[in-house]
Formats: C-alpha cells, sequence, structure tokens
C-alpha cells in the first residue's frame, strides 16, 4: 500500500477540517447531541451501543468507547462516511476533497482502497506437505546430535520446553535450527537458522536458509496456534515468535505483510486486536501494516530500542513491551 506525500496529507486534513459533518449527519437522520466540540451519537454506527460514540469537530477524529468495539481506532473521516454511507473509501474520499477538475494535489494511480483487500480475489490454497530430513534432530530429549543446537537456543533464552512446543529441530551438519512451519496441521517448509554467526562475514551462509520450494509469503509461522485468537502479534521471524508467544505471535518472515498473509490474518474468526512488534528498523513497513489491518481491527505498535528486535528480550520483556505498545491512531491514510 503506498502513502500520500506530506502536501498531499495535508490537504486532505484542511478539507476533513472543513468539510460540514453535522449537515451530512442531518441528511441522513443520524440523532446527535452536541456538547462543545464532541458531537455524541445515539447510537454508534457499527455497534449500535448507546451514547459511545463521539466525534470531534475540529479534527473529526471519532471513536466508539464500548470496548468490544472501539470502531474509529487508526481511522480518519474517510473511514466514517464509507461505513455510513456503505461506499468504498475512495468514493468517501472524493466526498470529502470534492470532484474538481483540477486538484491542487496530484493522486496516485497506484493507491489502493484499504477496505478492497477484504473482498480481493485471492484465494487460500493448502501448501504442499512435506518430509523434514532424516537429520534434523528433534529435542523431545538431550541428545549427542541436538545438544549443541540446545546450548544456542538457551543462549536466547529459548529453553527445553520451549524447544519441544515448537517442535524445533537441529541439523548439526549444517549448525542450524530448523524451525518447521505448520499450516493447517501439515508441516509445508521450513527455516534453518544458522547459529555461528558466520553470515556475517560470508555471504555463502546466509543467515536465515529456507527450504527449496517453501512459499514462506503464503504462510504465517505459529499460525496454527493462533486462529482461535482475539489478539495477535505479528513479528519478522521464528525466533521472534517465540519469544513472543506469549501474546500469540505469528512471523511473516521478514518485514513486509503479503496480500496473502494479510488473508489469513482475516481468516481469524474472533480476530479483534492485533500488536505489531516488527524489528525497530522498519519503520516504514510497520506503518503501511497498520494502515493495512486498521480498517478492520484495534491496532496497537510496540516500539523496540533502536538496533533491537523482539528476538533480543525475553519472553517476560516482550509481555512488559505489550502492556505499554502505543495504539494506532495515525490520522492520515
Amino acid at each position: 500500500m503506498q502513502s500520500m506525500s506530506d502536501d498531499r496529507y495535508r490537504y486532505f486534513l484542511k478539507r476533513c477540517s472543513d468539510f460540514d459533518l453535522k449537515g451530512f449527519l442531518h441528511d441522513r437522520d443520524i440523532e446527535f447531541e452536541e456538547i462543545g466540540s464532541q458531537l455524541i451519537f445515539e447510537k454508534c454506527p457499527k455497534c449500535g451501543r448507546s451514547k459511545k460514540f463521539y466525534v470531534n469537530q475540529d479534527t473529526k477524529q471519532f471513536q466508539c468507547f464500548r470496548r468490544s468495539c472501539k470502531f474509529g481506532i487508526g481511522q480518519n473521516l474517510a473511514h466514517l462516511i464509507s461505513y455510513i454511507d456503505n461506499i468504498t473509501y475512495w468514493q468517501a474520499f472524493y466526498k470529502i476533497i470534492g470532484k474538481r477538475k483540477k486538484l491542487p494535489i496530484k493522486l496516485d494511480s497506484q493507491l489502493k482502497d484499504p477496505y478492497q483487500s477484504k473482498d480481493k480475489e485471492i484465494r487460500l490454497e493448502v501448501l504442499p506437505e512435506i518430509n523434514l530430513p532424516y537429520n534434523f534432530y528433534d529435542f523431545g530429549r538431550p541428545h549427542r546430535a541436538n545438544s549443541e543446537g540446545l546450548l544456542y537456543l538457551q543462549s536466547r533464552e529459548i529453553d527445553h520446553k520451549l524447544a519441544k512446543k515448537f517442535d524445533l529441530r537441529y541439523c548439526p551438519e549444517m549448525k542450524r535450527i530448523i524451525f518447521p512451519v505448520t499450516m493447517y496441521g501439515k508441516i509445508v517448509g521450513y527455516q534453518g537458522r544458522d547459529i555461528t554467526n558466520r553470515w556475517k562475514n560470508n555471504p555463502k551462509y546466509p543467515k536465515a536458509l529456507t527450504s527449496k520450494g517453501f512459499q514462506k509469503s503464503k504462510a504465517l509461522f505459529n499460525y496454527d496456534r493462533v486462529r482461535d485468537k482475539k489478539l495477535i502479534t505479528i513479528v519478522e521471524g521464528p525466533v521472534d515468535a517465540i519469544k513472543a508467544h506469549r501474546i500469540n505471535a505469528v512471523a511473516q518472515f521478514g518485514s513486509v505483510l503479503s496480500e496473502y498473509q494479510f488473508k489469513l490474518i482475516r481468516e481469524i474468526p474472533d480476530l479483534e486486536t492485533v500488536i505489531i512488534a516488527l524489528d525497530s528498523d522498519a519503520i516504514e513497513a510497520i506503518d503501511e501494516t497498520a494502515k493495512m489491518l486498521a480498517p478492520f481491527y484495534d491496532i496497537f505498535v510496540i516500539r523496540f530500542p533502536k538496533g533491537k528486535d523482539p528476538g533480543d528480550f525475553s519472553p517476560d520483556e516482550i509481555v512488559d513491551f505489550a502492556k505499554s505498545a502505543c495504539t494506532y491512531n495515525y490520522y492520515k491514510l
């Protein structure tokens, strides 16, 4: 998803500020009470709860304060209008800025309607199942073949119990921890993480090695364990996901959430809240992921210290970060 330039963003904000919201509501027979700069709706447009939905007339920001709804978090005036009028986001956008032949801004033709992905024809498919090689030793019990891998995991604060829970393996020949990826009960691929740090000086040995043919853009590590949750956390890699397992983390194998992975998340039936916990240097990716998901869920963002990622912290520390996560309420497209 592509964002607007600062000039276009400022122009949009100005048009939001000038928009006759009260006239818009009167035309649609929507009842509200005016107290200072706040418009208090008789009923929330989304959940229908009485006296819980507020709109600030000056900023045009809005929110339902019903705990199970919170409509408005991470959204702007175009989202509200599109919901009330049952039109697309960009139809609401043009309703705000006006249909002029020549705008003082140049709208990017590649901008996407954030609601469009919900109906986009992306068909989920069952990825082909694979068998793990015989020389991938599990951590079901201490063994000479996996002892080196277990020491590495312990140095990363992943104990024997967690290694068993996530069915981790160790390949002594490659000196890699193996993270099997299970989707719908089947192993569809794996990622091998080098434990020697040789990747820092030799490009022949990548830090993460993915199994041949594995379509990682169509998978989420730990997805099967979170499909019944109301809250999940999005991280970059499998180590991050294991460290953040107490807040239901899934790893997207990089900083970019693919359209297919977005569809997988939308398939979680009871999901209400998403925490974004990408690496500290993935600022743009954090913003893009938040904008993609904000129309559908309550979004929170964990900001890690510079140069750090979830894998650098213990599971307890990750929980503490989550408790102080910032609400994504970025008033822009």
